[in-house]
């Protein structure tokens, strides 16, 4: 399986002809950010069941299936595009809210790539 460190680096190298530094954090924070996004909630609400904070139902569990959401194409355009939407405009400013959002996607899409090229021990990730 492909950790962060393979996509930030795979990124980097893809984003190696991305004159503009700002653009280049941007790809390689839409790299990091499908995993982030779909697996950081779910170890936060493992850890909230198991400590007893939350019942564990079938509710969790629907749930903690719809994280995956994220960890799709239509999930990575998505959460680029509110990213880009909340990001400050101080942060934003330089390349502008579009091209934001626009690095944020082509990171995340090029993370799914590699994704889909792994070897998988169970059922495969669902794109669609």
């Amino acid at each position: 399986m492909a950790d962060l460190a393979s996509h930030f680096l795979v990124n980097h190298i893809v984003g190696a002809r991305v004159v503009d530094r700002t653009r280049l954090g941007f790809l390689i924070s839409g790299a990091l950010m499908p995993d982030l996004a779909s697996r950081v909630p779910r170890v936060l609400l493992t850890a909230a069941v198991e400590g007893g904070w939350i019942d564990s139902s079938r509710g969790t569990f629907r749930t903690m299936l719809g994280l995956d959401f994220p960890h799709t194409p239509v999930g990575v355009a998505l959460l680029a595009g509110l990213i880009a939407l909340l990001l400050p405009r101080r942060l934003a400013q330089p390349p502008g809210r579009a091209s934001v959002a626009k690095m944020l996607c082509f990171g995340g899409w090029i993370h799914l790539g590699i994704d889909a090229l792994q070897v998988h021990l169970m059922p495969g990730y669902r794109y669609l």
